[in-house]
């Protein structure tokens, strides 16, 4: 299959599932869940969930209730018990099978061969709840209030979600990271690490297993490379974990950022591979992973949580990792085709679409192909809205720095996590 595939094979897919019995056998929380015949069956809170949470409930459900053209009300309330029948399980199916058909495309974006994905972590303020509480603390950054920490890997060029964490505050970001890795995804995979990822047991965990990364280092992190006058070199990592005694051969360079401070990154990745000189651009690519954030916390409303039970927010979690993946399938097709527009152009720069214009032209009308009876009905509605999104481009400024603090990084975590008021 074929990246621009993506959307249509995807929404396919959705709509099989909702309405398969074996489907929603597994993911509701009582054999007695769902056996009635209701305007709010299993598949249509699936479906609410998954149209773009922008607005309240009560919006949500009255417009899928148009989009059904059913002229029957449903309240708030109907909405939020049915929904409290649905297991997070099922959303997180789903997003995972997102993932297992964007790992299988024929053609994925590639930078020298890999598939490049950051890992990083974010926090998120829980509403006041005792359960939320107790999954996600007791311990917490700011006395009387709850947080979760999210970890994301993304593979940054395809703009897909590959795996997403929700863990209490207390599960470090490096802890996070492990699990992601240990998944073991595709072998094609580069993970990204900013210098707090830096850990001989994750970075040892990920050479036994042959997967190759780049980290950024710390000044500290390997003082030995402070004192070297060469740009790049080998230099060797001594396990001192449970594989007390392994030796691990890493490739180190550094190179001086435009504002005249030193930049240190650490790969497994060979010089034939990836050459010196295109390890800073790799490493830029790092940035992909925050415009993510921006998307789950701003564009979805991640942290708007419409519930208070710890089912309700991972929910909303998984929920939004499907969101933000069927979103990047319809920018990839969009691609396609704002290339192909533009091929033979003499442009100063490269184009790529709009991700908030594709955001909002999926709104409500990507659950109108999901919901469509007539597979070639779907995929026409699916082009359509392929079409529009190639319509609103952005440039693709090469060589753009963002201003990096030089605050020390507890004030920098501070900023992160003040409360709402």
């Amino acid at each position: 299959m074929k990246r621009n595939a993506l959307l249509e094979a995807c929404a396919t897919l959705i709509k099989e599932k909702v309405n398969d019995y074996f489907f929603k056998r597994q993911h509701r929380k009582t054999p007695k869940d769902f056996t009635r015949n209701r305007l709010l069956g299993f598949g249509a809170v699936i479906l609410i969930m998954l149209n773009f949470k922008t607005k309240s409930n009560s919006l949500s459900t009255y417009n899928y209730m148009v989009e059904m053209e059913n002229s029957e009300s449903v309240s708030r309330q109907a909405y939020e018990a049915a929904r409290d029948r649905v297991k997070s399980s099922a959303f997180r199916e789903l997003h995972e099978d997102t993932v297992q058909m964007s790992l299988a495309v024929d053609d994925p974006i590639t930078f020298c061969g890999f598939r490049v994905c950051p890992i990083d972590g974010t926090l998120v303020f829980m509403p006041k709840s005792e359960a939320l509480a107790r999954k996600y603390g007791p311990t917490t950054p700011v006395q009387g209030k709850t947080y979760a920490r999210i970890s994301l890997c993304v593979d940054v060029l395809n703009g897909v979600i590959l795996d997403g964490e929700i863990s209490a505050f207390s599960t470090g970001e490096r802890k996070l990271a492990m699990m992601h890795i240990e998944k073991n995804l595709h072998p094609s995979l580069l993970y990204l690490f900013d210098r707090g990822y830096w850990d001989p047991k994750l970075i040892a965990a990920m050479c036994v297993r042959g997967q190759k990364f780049l980290v950024r280092l710390a000044k500290n992190s390997v003082p030995e490379l402070i004192h070297r006058t060469e740009d790049s070199g080998n230099f060797v990592l001594k396990h001192k974990g449970k594989h007390k005694g392994k030796q691990y051969a890493l490739r180190y360079y550094k190179f001086e950022l435009p504002n005249g401070e030193m930049e240190y990154l650490a790969t497994n990745v060979s010089p034939e591979e990836i050459p010196d000189s295109q390890l800073p651009a790799l490493y830029a690519l790092r940035w992909g992973i925050e415009t993510k954030y921006d998307e789950l916390k701003n564009r979805l409303q991640f942290e708007g949580f419409s519930g208070k039970s710890v089912n309700v927010i991972e929910q909303e979690f998984y929920a939004s990792m499907v969101v933000m993946n069927l979103t990047g399938f319809a920018i990839l097709a969009a691609d396609g085709k704002v290339k192909a527009k533009r091929e033979g152009k003499e442009n100063r720069h490269e184009y790529k679409p709009n991700g908030n214009m594709a955001a909002g032209i999926l709104k409500d009308r990507l659950l109108r192909a999901i919901i469509a009876d007539d597979p070639e009905v779907r995929s026409k509605m699916l082009d359509k809205l392929v079409n529009d999104i190639s319509k609103f481009v952005i440039p693709i400024k090469p060589n753009r720095h963002n201003p990096r603090s030089l605050t020390k990084a507890k004030h920098r975590r501070t900023r992160r996590i003040l409360c709402p008021l």
